[in-house]
């Protein structure tokens, strides 16, 4: 009799406690996808859909949107590369938005630093000439209880005549005083000028968070501090 109240005492107080939702959400134009098995970490992108088809930007990878809570909250595009099927030149209706979230338990918490990250490159079918006109913008968030904050200013960038204008590449980071779940949200959104084109984004894309002990933080610091004096 003993047992059976403590078993049922354990039930209720877990039941009491508040659940913390850990979905990963995707969603491409209107199209939401969904990891494969429940609790898969990635969901796989690659395919074609209306205007444009997303491939591997190396062979043997998988393109994909992926996050990890181990010790960091990750929230990032792997290996892709989106390919403009259009038959004619982009317009603003044909523009592609990718929108990203995932919820995440509590942890790291404190003083946390978020960090926003961005690379990649435009080229044209053939690879000569620039892909002129082409365009991408990139927003990130971080949120707790449904408060959104924007972590830097929306990144935008557009391809002009030069090699050099076809490669960007933008890096934020933002502090916050944290405790308890929170979400990322990444909003990826670019358009195509003609047919052919290709938007190549070979390194992790998206939104983390962690403890803001990096080096590249500390430099960042005393180059600071030496400026002031």
């Amino acid at each position: 009799m003993t047992i059976n109240r403590l078993w049922v005492s354990g039930l209720l107080l877990l039941l009491a406690i508040p659940s913390v939702s850990s979905a990963l959400t995707v969603d491409i134009n209107g199209n939401s996808l969904a990891p494969t098995r429940q609790g898969d970490p990635c969901i796989d992108i690659t395919g074609d859909y209306p205007g444009f088809s997303i491939v591997p930007s190396e062979a043997g990878k998988t393109p994909q949107i992926c996050f990890n809570s181990r010790r960091q909250n990750h929230l990032e595009i792997h290996h892709v590369t989106f390919v403009s099927t259009s038959t004619g030149a982009a317009e603003s209706s044909n523009e592609v938005v990718i929108t990203f979230t995932h919820d995440f338990p509590p942890g790291p918490n404190g003083v946390v630093t978020t960090r926003a990250h961005l690379f990649g490159f435009f080229s044209t079918a053939t690879g000569v000439g620039t892909a002129a006109g082409d365009k991408i913008k990139f927003l990130s968030f971080f949120s707790q209880n449904n408060n959104y904050d924007t972590i830097a200013e929306p990144f935008e960038h557009a391809v002009g005549d030069t090699i050099d204008s076809g490669v960007f590449e933008f890096g934020a980071k933002k502090q916050y005083l944290v405790s308890g779940p929170r979400l990322l949200k990444g909003v990826l959104s670019f358009s195509f000028n003609r047919p052919g084109d290709k938007l190549t984004l070979p390194l992790a894309t998206g939104v983390k968070v962690d403890r803001g002990s990096r080096f590249i933080d500390r430099v960042d610091t005393l180059s600071a501090g030496s400026s002031e004096q």
